[in-house]
């Protein structure tokens, strides 16, 4: 999380542009190509809003992806800001956003859905078990590997200020359920459990 910061919730704006996020490196299972394609739909149909991503592009493998960004004719509504690794500026990107999308068909833990949630912005995730283990109530959830499904919760959440607002609640809340405080506490428990079961030596 961002140094374990707790942040107030996003509001829903009247903006220009919706700036939907999807911060997260390279990975197979992270299904780039249906956030492509929601966007596509968002522009055919002239709904303004801009897909923000955070890929190096000198990586041949992230190279690939953007080509899908040509191939679907929306350069114009995907911004690369590229990889970040500093906190404070990743802390502005999140506060840019107007949404998090997660596509991402599996993660062994989703630390940018947790930084997305503390920052208290609304999620729109991929309906998978990973996923609802992580965001559990704290957010929407889009069929997987749908992207008119995709695309649907977005035009939901644009469409409806109560839903952004109570969306953007439970993902602050969410959020609060992690940290490391927490984390370290079970750990030890589980490792004095298994001292008792098992006579384990500490």
């Amino acid at each position: 999380m961002l140094n374990g910061e707790i942040q107030s919730i996003k509001t829903f704006q009247n903006v220009t542009a919706w700036r939907l996020g999807y911060i997260t490196k390279f990975g197979v299972q992270k299904d780039f190509i249906t956030a492509f394609k929601a966007m596509h739909y968002l522009k055919k149909n002239r709904i303004p809003a801009k897909l923000i991503l955070t890929l190096n592009p000198a990586l041949r493998e992230n190279d690939l992806i953007l080509q899908q960004v040509k191939l679907l004719d929306i350069q114009d509504r995907v911004e690369n800001i590229g990889d970040i690794i500093h906190p404070e500026e990743i802390k502005k990107v999140y506060e840019s956003l107007d949404c998090f999308i997660f596509p991402s068909l599996i993660e062994s833990f989703g630390f940018t859905l947790v930084e997305a949630m503390a920052m208290g912005l609304p999620i729109l995730a991929a309906d998978t078990e990973s996923n609802r283990e992580i965001v559990g109530s704290g957010g929407e959830f889009f069929i997987a590997e749908n992207d008119r499904s995709l695309y649907a919760s977005i035009i939901r959440l644009m469409n409806d200020p109560v839903l952004y607002h109570q969306s953007a609640l439970h993902s602050l809340e969410r959020s609060k359920t992690f940290n490391w405080e927490k984390a370290a506490k079970i750990f030890i428990e589980k490792i004095y459990q298994l001292r008792t079961v098992g006579n384990l030596s500490l």
